[in-house]
C-alpha cells in the first residue's frame, strides 16, 4: 500500500520563538490511513524558508578543512564543517565564500552543489530547515579569521585518509558533516582524489 502524505490542519501554533528566529512550533496533520488528528513538535527556523549553506573544504594540497565549536544542544564541542545561513540577497554559494572567509580564513576555489536537484533534509521528522551542501577545492588561507561575537571556532586540518578514518571511529559524530562527506565522495574520486578507507567495526554481528 501506498504511503499517503498527511495534510495539515489549521495553522502553526508558536510555542517558542527565540530572538535568532529559532523556535519550537506546533502542528496538526490528518492521519491518511486512520483519519485522526494528531499534534507534532517541530523545531522551526524562520518558518523553514531559510536554507544553511553546508560544506566540506579542501585546501590546494588535498587536506580536510574542519572546525570545532561548542554546541549547545549536545553540550559539547563538536568537529564539523562550516556553514551559514543567507543574509538579504545572497545565494547559496555567496554563504559558502563569505562563511569559508569569516570562520576558517581561507578563500575558495571551486565550489561543486553536492544536491542539485533537491535541498537535503536534516532531520525531517522533527526540524523544518533543509540545507544546502556543498563540496569546495582549491581553497587558499588568505588572512585570518572573521568571527561575530557569538562565535568560538578553532580550525583544523586533516589528510582526506585521516578524515575518513575518523568518520568511521566515531570522532566525527555531526550527521550533517557526515552526511557531506558521503556525498563528497564520488566528486573526490573523479577529480583524482585517493580514498583510502580505514575503519574498525565496533560490534560483531554472528552469521
Amino acid at each position: 500500500m501506498a504511503v499517503l502524505p498527511a495534510k495539515q490542519v489549521g495553522p502553526d501554533r508558536v510555542l517558542a520563538r527565540t530572538k535568532f528566529g529559532k523556535g519550537l512550533i506546533e502542528k496538526d496533520f490528518k492521519n491518511p490511513r486512520t483519519g485522526k488528528i494528531e499534534d507534532f513538535g517541530i523545531f522551526d527556523y524562520k518558518g523553514g524558508t531559510v536554507r544553511p549553506s553546508i560544506f566540506m573544504p579542501i585546501t590546494t594540497d588535498g587536506n580536510v578543512v574542519a572546525i570545532r565549536q561548542f554546541r549547545e544542544a549536545a553540550n559539547e564541542v563538536i568537529l564539523e564543517f562550516p556553514g551559514g545561513n543567507p543574509k538579504a540577497g545572497q545565494t547559496a554559494e555567496d554563504v559558502v565564500r563569505a562563511e569559508l572567509k569569516e570562520e576558517t580564513g581561507y578563500a575558495v576555489g571551486t565550489i561543486i552543489n553536492l544536491a542539485p536537484a533537491k535541498d537535503i533534509w536534516i532531520e525531517p521528522s522533527s526540524f523544518s530547515t533543509p540545507m544546502r551542501p556543498f563540496l569546495v577545492t582549491g581553497c587558499v588561507k588568505v588572512g585570518e579569521q572573521e568571527l561575530d561575537e557569538t562565535e568560538n571556532i578553532e580550525v583544523e586540518l586533516f589528510t582526506l585518509k585521516e578524515w575518513l578514518k575518523m568518520c568511521f571511529d566515531g570522532r566525527v559524530c555531526c550527521g550533517k558533516t557526515l552526511a557531506i562527506t558521503l556525498l563528497a565522495l564520488p566528486h573526490l574520486w573523479h577529480l583524482g582524489f585517493k580514498l583510502e578507507l580505514e575503519f574498525r567495526s565496533r560490534s560483531v554481528i554472528p552469521a
